[in-house]
């Protein structure tokens, strides 16, 4: 007999991403498509922008779907990771991660079909203050719960709001899809008020998802870190799901990272070197495809590397 939670998860269910034709992106896309091998499940790309016929042979190759799409507000990129569950022909339970989350194990055991999931926020970013000015501003007059992040932010603090995520892995089952609409229309007002997100205006992605969910309140329960680990996380788990290695912490970690691109395991905890043991082996792979591509070949040096840093607001 099935457990309670076997019987929550969905038969068809998808996983998407979202990216534009940066070269950054065209590289991770091969890693991240290789390592979605560990997650037997429909796979799909969003492709905004022109890319290579040979790397979307590649991807396609991999069992990756490729489509085309396009920003939904131009002004915050972010919130184009949206699309997949706007898109009509969207699959109906969906999952929607970052092109930089790179799966080791597989992710949809924890898809359950009567809550949305999202992993908690990292970093304190934005504080609980700049929330309490969002509800003001917005004329909600009940006072908003206080959590903390799983890491301080950039003043030390690590206190924001208690639904406030990481929007690296979004779970969304079908019965719980209208709330993506809600969700887009908070990140169109926060875009067209994004002075009252200060220095954290690039996160109009994750805050218009904590606004939306302190209005419609519908289920939610955050994911696991370990399926969102980024790379602070490393030294403190000992299961390993997937790892986000976004171009904004790299930097800060050099001792971790190789000439080859791989990790270094002897700065990992012991019990998660299998996993990014496993995770280096793609990688490898990944790089022999990505030296096949003129359009990957000429960013591969800057790809994983703690050497090279994005500048402020590009990509």
């Amino acid at each position: 007999m099935k457990n309670s939670q076997e019987t929550l998860r969905p038969v068809n269910l998808g996983l998407s991403a979202v990216a534009d034709s940066n070269p950054r992106f065209m590289c991770e896309l091969v890693l991240w498509a290789l390592c979605l091998r560990n997650t037997p499940i429909k796979k799909r790309f969003y492709g905004v922008g022109d890319f290579p016929g040979g790397l979307i042979a590649t991807v396609e190759a991999l069992g990756v779907e490729f489509r085309s799409a396009q920003h939904l507000i131009s002004s915050s990129p972010q919130t184009t990771k949206l699309y997949p569950f706007l898109d009509e022909e969207g699959y109906a339970d969906q999952i929607v991660i970052d092109l930089d989350l790179f799966v080791v194990k597989d992710i949809s055991c924890f898809f359950r079909r009567d809550v949305i999931r999202l992993p908690p926020n990292n970093h304190a970013v934005p504080p609980l203050s700049v929330f309490r000015d969002i509800f003001s501003r917005l004329g909600v007059t009940e006072e908003i719960e206080p959590g903390v992040a799983l890491f301080h932010g950039p003043d030390g603090n690590r206190e924001t709001f208690a639904s406030n995520v990481s929007a690296g892995a979004i779970f969304v089952p079908e019965s719980l899809r209208d709330f993506v609409h809600l969700w887009f229309e908070n990140a169109k007002w926060l875009s067209a008020n994004r002075e009252i997100l200060g220095r954290f205006s690039g996160h109009i992605d994750q805050v218009s998802f904590a606004v939306a969910m302190q209005r419609a309140k519908v289920p939610f329960l955050f994911l696991p870190p370990q399926a969102n680990a980024v790379l602070h996380l490393l030294p403190h788990i000992s299961e390993l799901y997937a790892i986000h290695l976004t171009p904004g912490h790299i930097p800060g970690f050099p001792r971790l990272f190789s000439r080859d691109k791989t990790l270094n395991l002897e700065e990992v905890n012991a019990n998660i070197r299998d996993a990014l043991a496993r995770f280096n082996e793609t990688v490898r792979e990944a790089v022999g495809i990505l030296k096949t591509i003129p359009e990957t070949r000429v960013f591969l040096h800057n790809f994983l590397s703690p050497e090279w840093k994005r500048q402020p607001g590009g990509s």
